[in-house]
């Protein structure tokens, strides 16, 4: 399983919000550690809203989810956003691929 963080401020990659103090849990996506790139597809809103992907369980609790009309709602995982693998490794989402947090 990899554990999905939303930075609270995000700035798009221009600078790295502080991890783990900057980030909220968003989501958990039901992947190995060596597939972990695909967690960015999964918790994106591609062709629907990413937290209704199979193998996505969303935190609907998480302060990033709002409500808007009646339906809770977040953004996609974007650059600055970070996940965490099974195996402790923190990767930021970088513009393009992941960078290893701290490696």
């Amino acid at each position: 399983m990899i554990r999905v963080y939303h930075a609270t401020n995000p700035t798009w990659g221009f600078t790295d919000p502080a991890w783990p103090d900057e980030y909220t849990e968003v989501a958990h996506v039901d992947l190995d550690d060596n597939n972990y790139a695909d967690a960015f597809r999964l918790t994106n809103s591609i062709e629907s809203y990413w937290w209704e992907n199979k193998g996505v369980t969303p935190l609907l609790d998480s302060p990033a989810f709002r409500e808007v009309d009646g339906m809770k709602g977040t953004r996609s995982t974007s650059v600055g956003d970070v996940i965490v693998l099974s195996s402790g490794k923190v990767m930021r989402c970088a513009s393009v691929g992941w960078t290893e947090v701290g490696g």
